[in-house]
């Protein structure tokens, strides 16, 4: 179910009290709106965690890092086993993992 109507579904829950049984209406007390929104944007979170995981096991590649002086660590994509790398480094793991599944590089089994 996508992010949008799992949204709608849980505010229209969360809106329907009238004549819920006393069970659902003490689950309505716990789960507020922000609650709820809250929830679903910590599922889209380690949803697209795993998305990077599945292209890493797909890929057979792995993160590498370099420490610049001063200024923090970068980190690139590489294949190791055909020596590939990513061109550019990205400031966080995750955003380096994002732009080489945007740029589908390079491409998997070559």
């Amino acid at each position: 179910m996508d992010t949008d109507k799992l949204k709608a579904l849980a505010l229209a829950v969360i809106e329907r009290r009238p004549g819920w049984k006393s069970s659902e209406r003490d689950f309505a007390k716990l789960a507020n709106p922000a609650t709820v929104l809250a929830l679903i944007a910590e599922v889209e979170r380690l949803r697209a965690d795993a998305a990077r995981l599945d292209f890493m096991i797909t890929e057979e590649c792995q993160i590498e890092h370099m420490d610049r002086v001063g200024a923090g660590p970068v980190y690139r994509v590489r294949w190791p086993w055909t020596y590939a790398q990513q061109s550019e480094w990205s400031a966080t793991p995750r955003d380096a993992i994002d732009k080489a599944i945007a740029a589908k590089e390079p491409p998997c089994g070559s």
